[in-house]
């Protein structure tokens, strides 16, 4: 279950710079930032995720039911990214591309925390710390200059 706790924001950039450097700090972490653009889809300005609860990654095959079932065993916060080979699994396509990088074609992860900002607040949502000091450790990293 996660712990949520919201707080005003005085000065958005300034935060999303924090944001940044902290998200930084972690192997795994992801940043969302909407560049102020406004659209009927979202209400997030920015969205950060770090850290790995648990993760699911394997290669074209059965990539879209093991992600099924990450997801309905965890019904929780989610990111991650889909490869150009899955669509051998959605197409009648049988090709394969040399791959440099080594990256599975699949990979999600349930993150520790997840903070963003939204509707001129600042959400931090946690597993297993305490928001306050996720709160504390942004307040500690230095922002990027702009």
């Amino acid at each position: 279950m996660r712990r949520t706790a919201i707080y005003p924001v005085v000065d958005k950039s300034e935060i999303k710079r924090r944001l940044l450097a902290w998200s930084q700090t972690y192997p795994v972490a992801l940043y969302l930032d909407s560049n102020d653009h406004i659209d009927a889809y979202s209400s997030w300005d920015c969205l950060v995720a770090t850290g790995t609860a648990d993760t699911v990654e394997c290669n074209a095959g059965s990539a879209f039911t093991a992600l099924r079932e990450f997801w309905t065993a965890k019904r929780d916060w989610c990111f991650g990214f889909l490869a150009y080979d899955l669509k051998n699994e959605v197409e009648n396509l049988r090709t394969r591309h040399s791959d440099p990088v080594g990256f599975p074609d699949l990979y999600f992860f349930q993150p520790e925390c997840v903070v963003g900002i939204r509707r001129g607040l600042l959400e931090i949502h946690t597993l297993s710390q305490d928001p306050a000091e996720v709160l504390k450790s942004l307040e500690g990293v230095l922002p990027v200059p702009p």
